[in-house]
């Protein structure tokens, strides 16, 4: 998980300044870097959600029963008031047949089963986890990437983590996992596109340690790269002083 959380911070901080950065050269090594990062988190993903996958299609058993769950929730607020915390951070994986979305919560699997709620409908996904250390989780996907069929997809419990597996209505992959995100994705490629970056910032700082951390630890061809296009740039910044 440690290599995980970090290689999605590198991530966040590539696609950053890549939003950023206006020169050519500079644009090309960040996205060759951001390009290795993304593959990096999806072979992780991609190993560990197989594995969840793996393990629950040797299961015979149905979803844990959720018919009093109102009733525990009842009871929960009762006791005390619970605070809700919205998640917004999960993982997952496309099949043609399938999705499966899998989310992190530290001893999420020492609650009892019916303090876990998980509906299903033809569009929409709805997580709610009671009373988890004094705090109530939802995940909530209102408006999903494409149809599913409730009657057929399952959802399992562990220790840290809970896992989700949606049967898609008709094979294929969604554009994204839900309407949100692929509005998203769309308006990022845009703005990417259309060159509308933040002229108030100063990346050059940011580039420059980005730069010299991908020239120590990358390979033969990316130090290759990183150097000409910085020799490069000095030369240009040098000929315009002098004019």
């Amino acid at each position: 998980m440690a290599e995980l959380t970090e290689l999605r911070s590198d991530r966040t901080e590539l696609k950053d300044l890549l939003e950023q950065a206006k020169r050519p050269r500079v644009r090309v090594v960040l996205q060759n870097e951001l390009s290795s990062v993304d593959a990096k988190i999806h072979e992780i993903e991609r190993q560990r959600l197989q594995d969840e996958v793996a393990s629950m299609d040797h299961e015979d058993k149905e979803n844990p029963s959720i018919s009093d769950s109102f009733e525990s929730r009842q009871k929960t607020t009762r006791e005390g008031r619970v605070q809700r915390s919205k998640i917004t951070s999960y993982g997952f994986l496309q099949k043609p047949q399938t999705v499966t979305i899998y989310v992190d919560l530290a001893s999420v699997g020492s609650l009892h089963r019916d303090l876990i709620q998980v509906d299903y409908g033809r569009r929409s996904l709805n997580i709610v986890i009671n009373n988890l250390n004094g705090k109530t989780y939802e995940l909530n996907l209102p408006n999903l990437g494409g149809e599913i069929v409730p009657e057929k997809c399952k959802y399992k419990v562990k220790p840290n983590t809970i896992t989700v597996i949606l049967k898609k209505a008709r094979d294929g992959d969604w554009a994204g996992i839900s309407a949100t995100e692929v509005k998203e994705k769309k308006a990022r490629e845009e703005k990417t596109r259309m060159g509308d970056l933040d002229k108030d910032k100063d990346p050059s700082e940011s580039l420059m340690d980005l730069m010299k951390k991908m020239y120590d630890e990358g390979d033969d061809e990316m130090k290759r790269t990183i150097a000409k296009a910085w020799t490069e740039s000095r030369e240009k910044q040098a000929a315009g002083s002098m004019i």
